[in-house]
């Protein structure tokens, strides 16, 4: 069917939630029909997502050819100045990669882009948090203060790196070659990396395993996952 739809047999197509997911189709026009959804856990209907509402709306225009598109949100009347604030009134993007950059470094580590200290200050100056924070400190060029506005931004820069590359270390997720800078990822390191656990969760895992562990034992380390 959605073969048919990019081919233009279809003109009309009813999908499910999954449109907010992330299918690439070429519509020139979307309807939201109800921004309800029904909750298991809750057993009730609850409003959707603001993030899955937009994703869903972010499915229009990617028509060839189009430069135009159309999103139609029908919801309860109770709910209209809500979604009017949220479409006119965007808030500018911001990055949560403080939170996760050691799990981050750590699959670079692990898929070898990240070889020794200068590539990960590399790789850390090109992610958007980094940038974004760049431009927002230094702001004019014609500043007074940029070479020491620089200097500062390259101090909070190795600091936020080596900081994360010592807490990798320190979980036994990457080894550091102190004399050279080069790092190494290890085995608990790439499983962290490979099945995406977070690094302290694998290095409480790998610290509190014995060979007479009972079963009550390992439910009460699992349930020390950082994830839960």
């Amino acid at each position: 069917i959605e073969n048919l739809f990019r081919k233009s047999h279809i003109k009309i197509l009813v999908s499910t939630g999954t449109l907010a997911w992330g299918l690439n189709l070429p519509a020139t026009h979307i309807i939201i029909k109800g921004t309800k959804i029904y909750s298991p856990e809750k057993s009730s209907w609850v409003e959707m997502s603001d993030f899955n509402l937009v994703q869903m709306i972010g499915r229009g225009g990617r028509s060839p050819g189009s430069r135009n598109s159309e999103g139609i949100v029908i919801t309860t009347a109770s709910n209209v100045s809500h979604y009017i604030h949220l479409f006119r009134n965007q808030m500018p993007v911001e990055s949560r990669l403080l939170y996760f950059l050691p799990d981050c470094l750590n699959y670079e580590c692990s898929n070898k882009r990240i070889f020794d200290i200068n590539s990960a200050l590399n790789w850390f100056s090109k992610t958007y948090l980094w940038i974004r924070f760049r431009r927002s400190i230094l702001g004019n060029e014609f500043d007074p203060n940029l070479k020491k506005k620089a200097s500062l931004l390259r101090f909070l820069e190795n600091i936020f790196v080596i900081q994360s590359l010592n807490e990798l270390s320190g979980s036994k997720m990457i080894l550091i070659e102190m004399k050279m800078g080069f790092i190494i990822s290890t085995f608990i390191g790439k499983i962290a990396s490979d099945f995406l656990i977070k690094y302290q969760t694998i290095f409480i895992l790998i610290s509190g395993i014995s060979r007479n562990i009972t079963y009550s034992e390992v439910l009460q380390l699992f349930s020390l996952s950082s994830e839960f």
